[in-house]
């Protein structure tokens, strides 16, 4: 018996019969704003809760990078082993993409900012890739310089890349700028979970025309 098979939104038909989030990002139910992350998450563990300690694939088939990073969350709190599978155009196949991440931080030991809407500016941030975000490629370390086409979806590459820039890194917390390329973070996040660094991703709000994060360590 294979994985079971999940589209990650309803926005573009797949061969899967079950969709976690629907088609538009505001139909999410509860949902109170852009960037309402709790009830984003809480959509898609009440979806996934059926399958808790099995093997899914989640098929990404569109949607937010927030709504993939919640079912990360999701998956790591239910115990489930998760795979993302990405659509190469060029190679017209699905390439399987396997997610490490689980919950690394103590709260109680760390000292970590409960704010959600707080950007801690004594944390180290980094911007994902280059040219890609509303803030100057000079002003963070860049983890992603550039993407080689044919490195789209070498996951293995990707990671080889993001843990020399992350290796040397003495805080156990930093942040990263994302727009766009889901798999250049996740790849980031399977190597944060391995150098035991606890990550948040910065979005962008283009009502508010500021950035807020995305705490991977809290549920």
């Amino acid at each position: 018996m294979g994985n079971i098979k999940i589209a990650l939104t309803e926005k573009r038909k797949t061969e899967c019969d079950i969709s976690i989030f629907p088609k538009e990002y505001y139909d999410i139910s509860e949902l109170c704003g852009f960037q309402d992350i709790h009830a984003v998450r809480n959509h898609a563990y009440r979806v996934l809760e059926p399958y808790t300690g099995q093997q899914v694939d989640i098929i990404l088939n569109g949607g937010m990078s927030i709504e993939i990073l919640c079912v990360v969350q999701v998956a790591a709190k239910l115990n489930i082993t998760l795979c993302v599978l990405h659509y190469d155009r060029e190679e017209e196949k699905y390439v399987s993409q396997k997610i490490a991440w689980c919950s690394i931080v103590d709260k109680e030991k760390e000292n970590i900012e409960e704010d959600i809407g707080t950007i801690d500016s004594s944390v180290e941030k980094f911007i994902l890739c280059a040219g890609r975000h509303c803030v100057e490629d000079n002003q963070y370390p860049i983890i992603f310089e550039i993407v080689p086409v044919d490195k789209l979806f070498d996951f293995s590459w990707q990671e080889e890349q993001a843990e020399k820039v992350l290796k040397t890194i003495k805080q156990k917390q930093i942040f990263v700028y994302i727009s766009g390329l889901t798999q250049m973070a996740l790849s980031v996040l399977n190597v944060a979970y391995r150098l035991g660094i606890s990550i948040i991703f910065l979005h962008y709000d283009f009502d508010t025309e500021e950035y807020f994060p995305q705490r991977m360590d809290e549920f």
